[in-house]
């Protein structure tokens, strides 16, 4: 199973650069059954538009807002979603706990699965993920996994 984030959502919905293809070369190989989402990245996704049509000052930037609001809603029908239950919740507790640099969404995110990097196709089981204390690892993550 590969997670999906918002980062990547992004740019398979919305950039046609460098990073899509990428990305979509990453994916091509793959079955869509093989990918899921946090139901985080979800949140993530629906309050961006949610906040756009709250800040919308003219009606077309409403109409804008919730036309993308109705995409981001009808391309989550077809996509796995994992959920944010009470194990992922502990999982979450525990790295918090051990000082793991992540941000809190992120953090949520990773708690819900170990998961493949997409970009570069790593495995990144949550124990590679490193407490405050501790040096970042000098190989086998790509990014700031």
């Amino acid at each position: 199973m590969y997670l999906l984030d918002s980062d990547h959502l992004t740019i398979l919905w919305y950039d046609h650069g460098k990073s899509y293809e990428t990305l979509i070369s990453r994916i091509a190989d793959h079955s869509d059954d093989e990918f899921a989402v946090s139901i985080v990245t979800i949140e993530e996704q629906l309050r961006g538009w949610l906040a756009y049509v709250a800040k919308a000052s003219a009606i077309e930037g409403a109409i804008k807002g919730y036309s993308k609001l109705r995409e981001v809603i009808d391309r989550f029908r077809e996509i796995n979603v994992l959920d944010f239950d009470s194990a992922a919740a502990g999982v979450f507790i525990d790295l918090k706990s051990q000082g793991v640099r992540v941000g809190t969404m992120d953090l949520r995110i990773a708690a819900t699965c170990n998961f493949l990097c997409p970009t570069c196709n790593l495995q990144l089981p949550l124990s590679n993920l490193q407490p405050a204390t501790s040096s970042p690892p000098t190989s086998g993550n790509c990014h700031d996994h």
